[in-house]
């Protein structure tokens, strides 16, 4: 891609992330549609990615959550979200990189927008519908093996829309997978990373968490 075209990336990511922070996420919504448009250009480079490409998701979203310290607290339903900036040497950067933050920002422009309550049933239901899709996209695009925080970030959000939308079977199988998740990346030494989804305990219902380890 040409360097004229990730610079509208970035600028046009970076617009999204500050209606975010910003709340306000009609407009957020509309400024991620945007960026999306512009990510496209990256899918045949991120079919040609290699392992030298530099940076990485999680490094994205910690710099991202240092730039706004709001969304980690633990108020009844937790929701990550950070909106995830790009940075600027993105000419470095693996392109799938510079694909799955646009549909990350974009899932979370449709989730937050979905929880004002603003719309009737209908449209709500089909804001949270399509943060779902998006998360799924988001999750399909990128290493998540080596991105960890990425990873519990999208599966979190995704088991609580489906929680919203009524599929609790679904949403429980979220969960659980969360907590099996949460002890394999302890023994790897990822917990540093994970504490910015140490929320997501709030949401994991008495059932599963009391229930016996298998």
């Amino acid at each position: 891609m040409t360097l004229i075209g990730r610079t509208a990336l970035i600028e046009q990511n970076d617009a999204t992330v500050a209606f975010l922070q910003a709340n306000d996420f009609s407009r957020a919504l509309v400024s991620s549609i945007l960026a999306l448009s512009y990510s496209r250009t990256f899918l045949d480079e991120s079919e040609t990615a290699n392992e030298q490409s530099s940076g990485s998701l999680d490094e994205c979203m910690l710099l991202s959550a240092t730039v706004s310290e709001s969304g980690d607290e633990i108020s009844g339903t937790f929701i990550y979200e950070h909106a995830v900036i790009i940075p600027t040497t993105a000419e470095e950067i693996d392109p799938t990189i510079l694909i799955a933050i646009p549909i990350f920002n974009a899932a979370l422009a449709h989730h937050q927008l979905a929880k004002q309550n603003l719309f009737c049933h209908w449209t709500r239901m089909h804001l949270l519908t399509r943060a779902k899709q998006l998360y799924e996209l988001a999750y399909k695009s990128c290493d998540l093996e080596h991105n960890p925080l990425f990873h519990f970030a999208l599966i979190n959000n995704m088991a609580v829309i489906e929680r919203d939308i009524g599929n609790m079977p679904t949403a429980n199988e979220c969960f659980e997978y969360l907590l099996t998740l949460l002890i394999v990346f302890v023994d790897r030494g990822c917990e540093l990373r994970l504490r910015h989804v140490r929320g997501f305990v709030a949401n994991v219902p008495l059932a599963i968490k009391n229930a016996p380890a298998a």
